[in-house]
């Protein structure tokens, strides 16, 4: 702490943590040592720390009893019931944490290890080689602190994985509950990050038929994380999981979403979608019931829904019926041509006022392409109150593409609205409408750098743009991010389920725009 707070001492400090962490101490000195010594001067650390702090932890694992765990006898019998006081809150947490920590050889070496890796920051191949050394461990609750740490290690700092991903994935077959969860959790956030572990996954689902779908005390049932985490992969083992999912009487919230990820595979999971779809009841209920089914058909491209989306549609009850509608709208949206009986609704749902009718603008537009019938609602819904309806009209505008010509000057006023992402999405439409980079590019790297959660956004449509167009300032910022160790939207404190996801995107549009291909990542 002293060195941290006066700078000019960590040279001081770190030269007696070295001293500490020589062989002369005991391990869980040497190992105290050396994760302060990453905190205060990570550059005095050793040159061979992996294998140090391995030792150490094979050291703490050999030593006879229970090291770090001592206190008190604790009475029993008569003995205990006449002085054993009546259990408190703060006694009851402490029997849980002791529960928690029972069996470990030492407990304290997980917060140990967790400081370590906070000094070592962007060393990433070493904090990886760490890690992989604790998931071979024999000890199940080094395994747990390690699976638990690899994910906030993958989930902010990019690197080569494929190794680690495994060592995970190992776990999944463990006797000890905690441990296979935790990894199973693991391998849900990470999407296309965790192929390596497909086969371990598809053998837990397969293994394991009554984890497909998990109930809660509160709330709608949800897909069980190894469900999630093989759907995500795209592979169709876990059709099996998904149809059982949709037989359930309450259908899980997010296999819609799961079933997203699977594309064309999941073609077989459309006539179970259409039915149940057809059986919700339109009352205050609807939306929690419809609104998965609705993702799946609209992920699957279903037009043959039409007349189940169209139900929805007209009977959307008061309660969540924008939301309803919307998502029904969508799905119509994405059958297009397939949809077309829909458009006698859609031409007159474009007449209401509201948010509903850039949605249905939308979606008529991508079944029956009449651009002189949806332009009016889009140029109107440009000068909407609300900037999520004037982000709607200009991403819907720059569909229409150069039919939308008469909505330039509107879009080119919108570059200097004081809403950043409102920005970006009239420098997009104007883009894609006009096909002139020069109003645009600027826009978009000025986003770019304010705004970090935007950058997939702009991305995109760099892609699109092609770097001749977008120009070299363009190919700086992309190359920069490649070059960056550190994901793009890392928190300290705090993450999001898809930021691996979001980012290992981002990667890929760079990558992509820049021609340089991996095969790896994606832009979906």
């Amino acid at each position: 702490r002293v060195a941290l707070r006066h700078r000019p001492l960590a040279g001081q400090a770190a030269d007696w943590l070295s001293r500490l962490a020589a062989e002369a101490y005991a391990p869980g000195l040497r190992l105290a040592a050396l994760a302060q010594l990453a905190r205060c001067a990570p550059d005095a650390l050793p040159g061979d720390v992996v294998t140090m702090v391995s030792g150490l932890l094979r050291e703490l694992r050999t030593r006879p009893g229970r090291a770090g765990r001592g206190g008190p006898e604790v009475p029993t019998g008569d003995a205990a019931s006449e002085r054993t006081p009546a259990p408190t809150l703060v006694g009851q947490l402490r029997a849980l944490s002791a529960e928690e920590t029972s069996g470990r050889t030492a407990p304290w070496a997980a917060d140990l290890l967790r400081t370590l890796h906070v000094g070592l920051d962007d060393r990433v191949a070493e904090r990886t080689a760490l890690l992989a050394d604790q998931l071979r461990s024999p000890d199940p609750w080094q395994r747990i602190d390690a699976v638990r740490m690899s994910s906030g290690l993958i989930r902010a700092w990019r690197g080569a994985y494929d190794e680690l991903v495994r060592l995970v994935a190992g776990q999944l077959t463990d006797p000890e509950p905690r441990l296979a969860e935790a990894a199973s959790h693991v391998l849900e956030e990470l999407f296309s990050l965790a192929a390596p572990a497909a086969d371990a996954l598809a053998a837990r689902v397969a293994a394991e038929p009554g984890a497909w779908v998990r109930q809660w005390a509160s709330g709608p049932p949800g897909l069980g994380s190894a469900v999630k985490a093989l759907a995500r992969l795209g592979d169709a083992r876990v059709l099996p999981a998904l149809a059982t999912a949709l037989a359930q009487p309450e259908v899980p919230h997010d296999v819609g979403f799961a079933i997203r990820y699977l594309g064309e595979a999941a073609a077989p999971l459309a006539g179970t979608l259409r039915r149940r779809l057809g059986e919700v009841g339109l009352d205050e209920g609807a939306y929690d019931r419809a609104a998965p089914l609705l993702a799946g058909l609209t992920a699957l491209r279903a037009g043959g829904a039409t007349p189940e989306v169209l139900r929805v549609l007209r009977g959307a009850p008061e309660y969540r019926g924008e939301w309803l509608r919307t998502a029904a709208l969508r799905a119509l949206d994405a059958f297009g041509p397939a949809a077309r009986e829909a458009v006698p609704e859609l031409r007159a749902l474009i007449r209401r006022p509201g948010t509903a009718a850039t949605e249905a603008a939308e979606a008529l537009w991508s079944v029956e392409g009449d651009a002189g019938a949806v332009l009016p609602v889009l140029l109107e819904g440009l000068g909407a109150e609300r900037v999520h309806d004037c982000r709607a009209a200009a991403v819907a505008l720059g569909r229409l593409g150069g039919e939308a010509a008469v909505a330039v000057p509107r879009l080119r006023a919108l570059l200097a609205h004081d809403e950043l992402w409102l920005r970006v999405d009239a420098a997009v439409a104007l883009w894609e409408i006009s096909g002139r980079t020069g109003e645009s590019v600027p826009v978009l790297l000025a986003a770019w750098e304010q705004n970090r959660h935007v950058r997939v956004r702009v991305a995109q449509c760099l892609v699109r743009m092609g770097l001749p167009g977008a120009g070299p300032d363009a190919a700086q910022v992309l190359r920069a991010e490649l070059l960056s160790v550190r994901r793009h939207n890392a928190m300290d404190g705090g993450y999001g389920s898809h930021d691996t996801y979001e980012d290992e995107k981002l990667l890929a549009l760079c990558r992509r725009a820049l021609g340089v291909d991996t095969g790896k990542g994606t832009t979906s």
